[in-house]
């Protein structure tokens, strides 16, 4: 492949979004935004230094009623439908079709081995 893949975004689902915001700012010392929504920005202070680099951000979900928390990461790749065939060649299951928002970040979901779920991004 010889291209980089890096992390690029999280996202933290939570049954109490508001106490794992406070865990979060206390803990690591996130700047955390006002919870307007279900979904809440999260700046975790990394800065781009260099055109190049890449600096991750996040968010947290205010999850529904019995559902279960998770973290999930995104993965930049720079070519999206070559690596939803290359996880579905590997057994992985498609969990978030391929979308092409106007003006944002192409992506899928993929749930890979052990039912660990990826989102994968193109920019």
């Amino acid at each position: 492949m010889g291209s980089s893949s890096p992390i690029v975004y999280f996202q933290i689902g939570a049954a109490d979004a508001a106490e794992m915001t406070e865990f979060c700012r206390d803990v690591f010392g996130w700047e955390i935004g006002a919870t307007t929504g279900p979904v809440t920005a999260v700046d975790t202070g990394a800065r781009q230094v260099d055109p190049n680099d890449i600096f991750v951000s996040g968010s947290i979900r205010q999850l529904g009623e019995g559902a279960t928390s998770f973290v999930s990461l995104y993965v930049r790749v720079s070519d999206l439908d070559g690596a939803i065939e290359r996880a579905l060649a590997r057994g992985a299951q498609l969990v978030v079709p391929r979308r092409d928002p106007e003006g944002g970040a192409s992506v899928a979901v993929v749930r890979g081995p052990g039912g660990v779920a990826f989102g994968i991004v193109q920019l």
